[in-house]
């Protein structure tokens, strides 16, 4: 060997000595993110909004560690090369929250990803008549500064009108049944602001309309019912569920999945009507109303676990915002008249469990859980001769159910007592403190029924009492978070 290598080679083995432990951190820290959702410096973001990392490479999932500040409890879930963290309840509106994914002893990550994003104020959507009659999907605010800065507006624009509309769980998307003139409707999927407008589902030879998210926004049921020959529907819907519904997020942050598949039939024997299916909250379980048994029938989506409750009123049941628990209205015939009561019903157990005692006067319906699931709003009525007086709003811890029933006191209480208005089902704020419904002024029995005046949306504040009307002229309200 030369005299001049054998001075060279020594040294570049001891650099390669040297720089090894370099380049192994300098690749086990070579890790940084590809996409963050909602982006850095997003305002009027969702207080639904799920906060998710896409990085340039898979990490462990025991060294991820992610923080919010204003802290907010939630669930976090490492996915490949994807970070998900889910918040337990919405996010507080018109607040910005700090996001910042850390770094761990190993030093997996070479600094601490921080960025920022504010989130809106919830508004409300609704059913309202366009200028043609028909009706359209409109949006409006609820806090004071919004209000004065602007009036309702429009978000569709169909030439047969709007028949119903689901919010999609993160609060970016609308799924619409836009209804045609041959007397059927198809399903379509807006933005929030109303841009962006895609097919969902060609219903050619019927009326698609129902339609229920998933937990996860990825997929949606919904009920299609066929026309008869006189172009009406059938009254025999059964469910169809779409999988693979490419969200808004997806937009901003691909990750490979494509656009929503061919919708396709739920239950695969058409003898099988049913109709208003609600998904549970953790994915597991579907809900649906079977109206020539009336029943609710509750079937888990993989064991085939299947409840049947009888005595159904025919409305949606609403599931628990945490648990696999129900709320239905059942229906008793009277010798003279009937009632309808709300009961809350296990998935699990098969339980089921009336919300208030056996009082053959009273009507009770819509019932719906706060966001944190501690407490039940819904509609009762009085009979009152040949009529029901108006429907008020009630609320119950849901803890104290079952208690009237055994000659206890639930601790139920009225928000309202006007018996000369019908308020519409209650639908609580994101935050747990407000109520959304709509109002009725009752009219006089006539030949042809009852003659009512609609009095809009209105709020009321479950810790004032206080009523504050929204829009003069609206129809199933839903909040927009």
């Amino acid at each position: 060997m030369p005299r001049r290598l054998r001075y060279i080679v020594p040294i570049l083995l001891a650099l390669l000595a040297l720089a090894a432990p370099v380049i192994w951190l300098i690749g086990r820290a070579s890790v940084w993110p590809e996409a963050l959702w909602p982006a850095r410096g997003a305002v009027d973001v969702s207080t639904r909004a799920v906060i998710r990392i896409i990085l340039n490479r898979e990490p462990d999932a025991d060294e991820v560690t992610l923080t919010l500040d204003p802290p907010h409890a939630g669930e976090l879930r490492v996915q490949g090369r994807e970070i998900v963290y889910t918040p337990a309840t919405p996010l507080s509106a018109d607040t910005t929250y700090t996001v910042t994914l850390h770094p761990d002893e190993d030093e997996w990550l070479i600094r601490p990803v921080t960025w920022h994003f504010t989130t809106r104020q919830p508004r409300v959507l609704y059913l309202a008549p366009d200028e043609e009659g028909n009706q359209q999907l409109w949006v409006a605010s609820v806090n004071e500064s919004n209000e004065a800065n602007g009036s309702p507006a429009p978000l569709t624009a169909e030439p047969h009108g709007v028949w119903d509309y689901a919010v999609s769980p993160d609060g970016l998307r609308i799924a619409y049944a836009a209804e045609r003139g041959d007397g059927g409707a198809d399903l379509w999927l807006i933005d929030v602001d109303g841009g962006n407008r895609l097919p969902l589902a060609d219903c050619a030879g019927a009326f698609c309309s129902g339609v229920s998210w998933w937990p996860d926004g990825r997929r949606l049921v919904y009920e299609r019912d066929p026309l008869t020959s006189e172009g009406v529907p059938s009254q025999h819907p059964a469910p169809w569920v779409i999988e693979g519904v490419t969200t808004a997020v997806d937009v901003d942050m691909p990750t490979g999945e494509g656009p929503a598949a061919e919708p396709a039939p739920h239950f695969p024997d058409p003898q099988e009507a049913a109709h208003s299916a609600r998904i549970s909250a953790d994915g597991m379980w579907i809900a649906y109303i079977a109206p020539y048994r009336q029943a609710l029938v509750v079937r888990h989506l993989e064991d085939g676990r299947r409840l049947e409750v009888p005595r159904a009123a025919g409305l949606p049941a609403v599931w628990h915002p945490k648990l696999n628990r129900l709320l239905m209205t059942q229906t008793e015939l009277l010798e003279e008249s009937y009632i309808t009561r709300l009961v809350r019903v296990d998935a699990e157990t098969g339980g089921v469990v009336p919300l208030g005692g056996a009082d053959e006067s009273i009507l009770q319906s819509y019932g719906v859980w706060s966001p944190d699931g501690e407490r039940i709003a819904y509609g009762q009525a009085v009979w009152s001769g040949r009529r029901p007086l108006g429907r008020q709003i009630w609320i119950m811890d849901d803890q104290k159910v079952g208690l009237a029933a055994l000659g206890g006191d639930s601790g139920a209480r009225a928000l309202t007592d006007d018996p000369a208005t019908q308020h519409g089902g209650p639908l609580w704020s994101p935050d747990g403190r407000y109520l959304l419904y709509s109002r009725h002024r009752l009219g006089q029995l006539t030949g042809v029924g009852q003659l009512d005046t609609p009095e809009g949306l209105w709020l009321l504040d479950t810790e004032t009492g206080a009523q504050r009307q929204v829009v003069p002229q609206g129809l199933w309200p839903a909040w927009l978070p």
